[in-house]
């Protein structure tokens, strides 16, 4: 701040000063009422962040729970060709590698794909064929039996993503 800012400030508060003492001054009768005032506003303060603790609480069991099924549910395997994943919505693990405790539950989640893990498993595909066997966006349409305008936009999002990953380096 400038020297002439602190003056102001000094003015404005010797000014207000006398303000201020008769301000006190007229409120003394009203101490008694005043002190009444405050502490229902503690008590009330009080009450509410009680009542927010214990919803804050109840909530953050509630999401706990949910986890906890969702973990449970969320697990499955999903087996296409000679790969085999375990799929889990944070951590999918190749199993392919692995020796597998249950290949019947394999072969039978494997006809009973839902819309998204297929789709997840045509898209990998895609990515495979394009950027791996070199090959064009109609010859992947042609093979996988995909509509051409949905190869063109899975393929277009990852190069665009790898351009942009490479600029960031």
């Amino acid at each position: 701040m400038k020297h002439w800012q602190y003056y102001v400030i000094l003015l404005a508060i010797i000014i207000a000063l006398p303000v201020e003492f008769i301000l006190i001054a007229a409120m003394l009768p009203y101490i008694g009422a005043i002190g009444v005032a405050l502490a229902i506003l503690a008590i009330t303060w009080c009450i509410c962040l009680a009542i927010y603790g214990v919803a804050l609480m109840y909530h953050k069991l509630v999401l706990m729970d949910i986890r906890r099924q969702r973990e449970y549910f969320s697990r499955r395997y999903i087996a296409i060709g000679g790969i085999a994943v375990f799929h889990q919505e944070d951590n999918p693990r190749n199993l392919s590698a692995e020796r597998l405790s249950a290949p019947m539950l394999l072969e039978e989640e494997q006809q009973d794909l839902s819309a998204v893990d297929q789709m997840v498993v045509d898209r990998s595909k895609v990515l495979t064929l394009h950027f791996e066997e070199h090959m064009g966006m109609h010859k992947i349409a042609d093979h996988l039996r995909l509509p051409y305008n949905q190869v063109r936009d899975w393929v277009n999002i990852a190069e665009a993503l790898r351009d942009q990953e490479k600029r960031s380096w």
